[in-house]
């Protein structure tokens, strides 16, 4: 008789903060997965936080950080993980606390993406094709760029009267 053991290190790339549209009930000892601040590796497996922390095992947290993952999401962001990763613009933070309206924050500043759909990927592509967008728009003066419709994307201007977005 005898016993192998193999064990597969989970690298984090994600943050994960729970949906802050929702109240927290309580702090639990052990904590619910996507219910506390944790971490994700590209299979969507969550990670208390502390259990890298505390062995030292991260220097500093990933770059990414995902708000409203729930269990259930962990096939869909296996792909859309993928997709975010070969994106040539940088997507720093993913807001998934309105499944009818995914929220990227990336260099180019907020984009609303609608639901998560087969559209991604040309979501992403026309998203890489704004990037001349600073030459012509001051960035500060962008509210958000919506690209629902990845042909035809809007992008939403402050006005300078009473900061309320408008359309050019």
């Amino acid at each position: 008789p005898g016993l192998h053991v193999k064990i597969n290190e989970r690298q984090p790339v994600a943050v994960v903060m729970p949906n802050t549209f929702e109240p927290v009930q309580s702090i639990a000892e052990d904590p619910e997965p996507y219910q506390e601040p944790g971490l994700i590796d590209e299979q969507g497996y969550w990670m208390p936080r502390n259990s890298y922390t505390e062995l030292g095992a991260i220097a500093a947290p990933p770059a990414l950080t995902v708000t409203g993952m729930q269990s259930g999401y962990e096939s869909t962001w296996q792909t859309l993980y993928k997709q975010i990763a070969q994106s040539p613009v940088k997507i720093t933070g993913l807001d998934w606390t309105r499944t009818s309206n995914l929220i990227l924050q990336s260099d180019l500043g907020t984009v609303h993406i609608g639901p998560y759909s087969k559209n991604f990927s040309a979501q992403l592509k026309a998203l890489d094709q704004l990037r001349s967008l600073g030459e012509e728009v001051n960035p500060e003066k962008v509210a958000f760029i919506d690209l629902r419709d990845p042909d035809h994307p809007i992008v939403e201007i402050l006005q300078a009267t009473n900061d309320a977005p408008g359309v050019q």
